[in-house]
């Protein structure tokens, strides 16, 4: 025995004479046995594969954002490759890099 669940919003729409005559024309091939089931059914499927997709993009951005967080240095680690740290490496000067001070020797 099939259990009806209630029902208590109504949606509706309009249509032209040729979608009207298309839709039921794929009611009746579909098998169901009213329009209003029939559009019930392709509203609620098309809402569910929006909603997977939905969730798979979401999926893609939250592992993108994982991979950017691994391949991106924290402040509190050293730059890699030039030895400072990463304030040295975003103002482009490293100790390697840094003006160096004559001892006793006078520029002129």
């Amino acid at each position: 025995m099939t259990v009806f669940k209630r029902r208590s919003r109504v949606v509706s729409f309009r249509l032209s004479d040729e979608e009207y005559q298309a839709m039921l024309e794929c009611c009746i091939s579909h098998g169901d046995h009213s329009l209003s089931e029939f559009a019930r059914s392709a509203a609620c499927e098309r809402s569910r594969e929006w909603q997977d997709s939905f969730e798979t993009l979401k999926r893609q951005i939250e592992e993108l954002e994982y991979r950017l967080r691994k391949l991106t240095p924290r402040p509190s680690e050293p730059a890699k490759g030039n030895g400072g740290s990463r304030a040295n490496a975003l103002r482009g000067t490293s100790r390697s890099n840094s003006p160096r001070r004559s001892l006793g020797r006078r520029e002129g």
